[in-house]
């Protein structure tokens, strides 16, 4: 009886913050107004971090170059962060300017992101209005500097861009591309449609030079993009969607390296509550839309008291304390998680004979983020590992498929 009245309060607790999320996705429903075209073009400096990237980074740096944005107002900078190939050769070949950053202590992106947006204020004092994060495995839609340029100007401190998939070319893959789609339709969207303060997704972003602290960037987490949100809200600024600016992004292609990207993120995401739930929770009254980042902040928590309520109901059900009802629930629950990427595709123009495989197998790959939110708990020096990128897709392959 105990059992089942903690895993019923689990459960509830779960599904009253999911309900939260949908209600916010139905009450932002519809497309976003598209910002005027400005002839006025702010000065970007386009900041991307690279550790070992030298395979995949020429075809970032020549979807910049085919930007439609004059090019007297964009410079490319590359970080090579404690690298040992031919990162930095690829990138002064390619026509950017690239600093050398090896401190092994430093091993995380926020770190780099610190150097590389510390030197640029250095060395070009009042020099660029704004700046431009890409990771190296990127390609740059050719209208994303204009969409960006035109969406700051419009009244946002920082946009987020929209966030395809590269190498949509196996289920694992297909999985990561999905859950980034889900993400922008199901939240980042529908917040700035409702004129809440958007997350960062780590990549594909534009941010006003007056909206960075003196400090400059100043995470620390292995969640750099939430943790960054999180601040850039306290400081009354505004991250909104930007679709327009479009952008693509590798996807893990092997199940081994994806499940190790979600329990890295898990573990940033506890970092980042340890580090901002009390600076959030006095905020409340203080800072407009506070509630909302308290909302985000909870994403974990309650994706462990879903799993946790699921994992008890499953011990109730072997001790037979637990009716068969509650797993006719359960099928229930995977077949409503199927309307998410179902919608994605249809709304993405993605085909279903295509991506059905990866369609049927979103709830279960939800299920194992939230499986990771447990253990994560208990982690409380989680190490940063560089991700391996090898796809070398150019933006006209792409195109052509």
């Amino acid at each position: 009886m105990c059992l089942n009245v903690v895993m019923i309060v689990l459960l509830a607790a779960a599904v009253l913050y999911f309900l939260g999320v949908a209600l916010l996705q139905f009450l932002g429903q519809g497309k976003l107004p598209v910002p005027p075209e400005r002839t006025e073009k702010m000065r970007f400096a386009v900041l991307i971090c690279a550790r070992n990237e030298e395979r995949v980074l020429p075809g970032l740096l020549e979807s910049l170059a085919r930007q439609d944005y004059p090019k007297q107002c964009c410079t490319v900078f590359v970080v090579a962060h404690n690298c040992t190939d031919g990162t930095a050769e690829t990138a002064r070949r390619c026509g950017a300017v690239c600093w050398e950053h090896n401190a092994p202590s430093e091993r995380r992106k926020g770190h780099a992101l610190r150097y590389g947006i510390g030197r640029i204020r250095q060395e070009y004092p009042g020099r660029f209005d704004g700046v431009v994060l890409f990771d190296a495995d990127n390609l740059a839609d050719p209208g994303f500097l204009r969409a960006a340029n035109n969406a700051l100007h419009a009244g946002a401190d920082a946009i987020q861009g929209y966030r395809m998939t590269k190498n949509p070319t196996g289920v694992t893959a297909r999985l990561g591309g999905l859950l980034w789609l889900q993400v922008m339709r199901s939240e980042t969207l529908p917040h700035t449609k409702l004129g809440l303060p958007a997350m960062a997704s780590g990549t594909g972003m534009a941010i006003s030079m007056e909206a960075l602290p003196e400090e400059g960037w100043y995470t620390e987490t292995l969640v750099e993009d939430v943790d960054f949100s999180i601040r850039l809200a306290l400081g009354g600024r505004r991250m909104m969607a930007a679709p327009e600016a479009r952008f693509y992004d590798e996807q893990p292609n092997q199940l081994r390296q994806a499940l190790m990207q979600r329990w890295r993120w898990m573990n940033g995401w506890n970092m980042c509550i340890r580090q901002n739930f009390g600076r959030v929770c006095r905020s409340l009254g203080t800072v407009k839309h506070g509630w909302k980042l308290l909302f985000d902040l909870l994403l974990n928590p309650a994706m462990c008291c879903m799993e946790a309520g699921v994992l008890l109901a499953l011990i109730a059900m072997l001790r037979g304390s637990l009716s068969p009802r509650w797993l006719l629930a359960g099928v229930a629950a995977y077949l409503f998680l199927l309307s998410a990427p179902v919608s994605v595709c249809r709304k993405d123009g993605l085909s279903l004979r295509e991506w059905g495989s990866a369609v049927l197998l979103f709830p279960l790959w939800l299920s194992v983020s939230c499986l990771f939110s447990i253990p994560t708990l208990f982690v409380r020096n989680a190490k940063w590992r560089p991700q391996p990128h090898t796809d070398q897709r150019r933006l006209e392959d792409i195109q052509r498929e």
